[in-house]
């Protein structure tokens, strides 16, 4: 949108004048802010002729300027469900671990999990894998709800 447009929406209205009729003032008014509506339908693509102009207009604005009317953008690693089952013996291989010995340290832990399931061992990935299992305890967190989905789809085998 130009500046001049830009400027000319952010103006307020001028007041009504002294001796200035009620009627004439609020045309006036009505006329200024309808040509503010028009600049605005203009900037937002939105036809002028449209009949359903005012429901895109608030929808534009509000999508603007309000985050809850944003769509959600995705952010992350994509999903893959065999992370889960990794998921899942990292928990109860720790949970296991920690029953054994109360005292035990968790990164030594996990170092040795990984180690026998035959994951890297390194730190950084010891360090993932210990942000992983925290957040898979955290109650209510996406990790833990997408593990509990996978869970449920796991077929039984006994």
């Amino acid at each position: 949108m130009a500046d001049w447009k830009i400027r000319e929406i952010k103006e307020p209205p001028v007041p009504q004048q002294k001796g200035e009729p009620k009627e004439a003032f609020e045309r006036r008014i009505g006329e200024e802010l309808g040509h503010k509506l028009v600049l605005l339908l203009d900037h937002y693509k939105i036809p002028r002729g449209d009949p359903e102009a005012g429901w895109k207009l608030a929808f534009a604005l509000a999508e603007e300027h309000n985050s809850g009317f944003r769509p959600k953008k995705a952010t992350g690693v994509k999903h893959n469900p065999e992370d889960s089952k990794r998921d899942l013996v990292l928990i109860f291989s720790v949970f296991i671990a920690e029953r054994k010995n109360p005292d035990a340290k968790i990164l030594p832990t996990i170092r040795t999990v990984a180690k026998d399931m035959g994951w890297p061992t390194d730190d950084a990935t010891i360090s993932t894998l210990r942000r992983r299992y925290y957040l898979l305890l955290k109650k209510d967190s996406n990790e833990q709800r997408q593990l509990i989905e996978d869970f449920a789809k796991m077929p039984l085998k006994i």
